[in-house]
């Protein structure tokens, strides 16, 4: 999502990492990533959810994605009705395809990983044309044990109080309830202008 160069500023967009503790001004990209055109009616705005990389490991500086294996053998339920559209998607040199959350149908050489991120088999270096179907109403199967460890880890290198502040966060909660406190945080809390991370 960042590239940066040496005077800390960055640009939005998407990457297979991001550290965003390093930039402390973003400029806002008005460049095409891709075109959509839905067949009928195109869903209501908030279910217009655009699945692209999903960062799971960490260092606590630097977020990067890797391809999960299928480590729940379960599928995804799909449920209401189907959404028809096509994508023309930019060339931007990695492997991922945007597709609406939750595609169900999509080129052959395109796989769920996962954690549902549609994927090419080679990077997309050309324009490419997709035509895809997707469900909007959709339930994810259970996370594995294994899953649930990769998405609560922290980095090996973090701080006491970073622990304290997890452990604070989490008493008294399960896994589904303990985490609204940092989603909230993090999802409405943004800055183009964000502060350097001195820790």
């Amino acid at each position: 999502m960042w590239n940066l160069p040496q005077d800390k500023t960055a640009t939005s967009g998407l990457s297979d990492r991001l550290e965003p503790g390093s930039i402390n001004q973003l400029g806002l990209s008005d460049a095409v990533a891709f075109r959509v055109n839905f067949n009928g009616a195109p869903p209501p705005q908030n279910r217009l959810y655009w699945r692209g990389p999903v960062f799971w490991w960490t260092d606590g500086r630097r977020w990067e994605m890797r391809e999960l294996p299928p480590l729940s053998n379960a599928a995804a339920a799909y449920s209401g009705t189907a959404v028809d559209y096509s994508v023309v998607l930019e060339p931007h040199g990695r492997n991922w395809l945007l597709a609406l959350d939750l595609p169900q149908q999509f080129p052959a050489d395109g796989h769920l990983s996962g954690d549902f991120v549609l994927l090419a088999k080679n990077p997309v270096n050309d324009r490419r044309l997709l035509r895809l179907r997707s469900y909007t109403d959709f339930r994810y199967p259970e996370l594995s044990a294994a899953e649930k460890r990769l998405g609560l880890q922290l980095p090996k290198e973090s701080s006491e109080a970073l622990h304290r502040l997890v452990a604070q966060w989490r008493e008294g909660r399960d896994d589904a309830r303990w985490f609204d406190k940092p989603w909230r945080i993090f999802t409405t809390t943004t800055s183009i202008t964000p502060y350097i991370l001195r820790c």
